[in-house]
């Protein structure tokens, strides 16, 4: 259906916020599927400033439905938030509901005259209600095949925490957990929100990632970190249950449990497990599968099948 319109709604957030990185990931896809795509912000303003590096159609809610009314169009498929609201902004022939954290579902009959698509095997089955797992995926440029092999017994490790979520207050948790031996072998990073292409640099960089937040509808984070070769510990705050493996990809404690995460890290510094090559290994090859290309070859089944006609709602 070349041409069709497709609008995902969204709320405006000027903190990084990946569930709306995620839209502007699909819009990319469904214009090269041959949609015509667009980022619709609900309030009456467009965020100046982008974190991530994504460019799509932008508009506010009043200047898109000047545009419908002036090109005489209609929406093809309206894609929402987990609030229900946002279904309801512009008429529309398909429906979708895209929910990335069990948390922010509700049984709610705004639902009932739409589909639901999920960010993860996790949120679906929390959620309980059957649709479609549409994944989130890694730019290319997280993928690093120029990294130095992990070191044993440097002098520093570098540690990366993000700032997004509390994370400073997570980590200070932990580390009272952790001796002063280790304390002095660890260079803590906590990352200040900035752009992806910033943060995939300072990811690079790092020896571990400590992924602190939970609970998470997917996590892409410490997918991101796997790519680049840096060892995620921490927790999966639900979400990562898709894909982090403990021991296997990276080191899991229980979501909160500050002193897991002090044991793992004592562990990787001062013992210098000999199976961290394989983990890390292990890591790289579970973020392949996050390509933009799977996630592609998702949405354009399921465009497909929209295609054969529905009443407009």
């Amino acid at each position: 259906m070349p041409n069709s319109i497709i609008v995902h709604a969204v709320p405006v957030n000027k903190d990084v916020c990946g569930g709306i990185k995620v839209h502007y990931q699909m819009s990319m896809i469904e214009k090269e599927l041959g949609y015509s795509s667009f980022i619709v912000y609900k309030e009456d303003e467009v965020p100046s400033i982008k974190w991530f590096e994504h460019s799509c159609n932008e508009y506010s809610l009043q200047h898109f439905k000047s545009y419908l009314e002036k090109e005489e169009k209609e929406v093809f498929l309206l894609i929402g938030w987990e609030d229900p609201s946002s279904l309801y902004i512009l008429p529309a022939k398909n429906k979708v509901a895209y929910i990335q954290g069990h948390v922010f579902f509700r049984e709610n009959a705004a639902y009932s005259n739409a589909k639901l698509w999920y960010n993860s095997e996790f949120v679906m089955r929390t959620c309980k209600y059957k649709g479609e797992v549409v994944r989130p995926y890694l730019a290319s440029y997280f993928f690093n095949t120029d990294r130095d092999a992990w070191s044993y017994n440097k002098d520093k490790y570098i540690l990366l925490v993000q700032e997004r979520k509390d994370g400073r207050k997570e980590w200070e948790k932990v580390a009272r957990q952790l001796s002063k031996e280790v304390l002095e072998k660890l260079d803590v990073i906590i990352w200040p929100n900035s752009n992806e292409k910033e943060f995939r640099d300072a990811l690079a960089r790092a020896d571990i990632f400590f992924t602190h937040s939970f609970p998470e509808g997917f996590g892409l984070p410490p997918l991101e970190a796997m790519a680049l070769g840096a060892l995620v510990v921490g927790y999966t705050g639900g979400g990562g249950e898709d894909f982090m493996r403990d021991r296997e990809n990276c080191f899991i404690a229980k979501d909160g449990v500050n002193c897991e995460v002090a044991e793992h890290i004592t562990n990787i510094v001062l013992h210098n497990y000999l199976f961290l090559p394989s983990v890390i290994a292990n890591a790289h090859e579970t973020s392949s599968f996050y390509s933009k290309e799977a996630t592609l070859n998702i949405l354009r089944k399921i465009l497909k099948e929209y295609e054969n006609g529905s009443e407009t709602v």
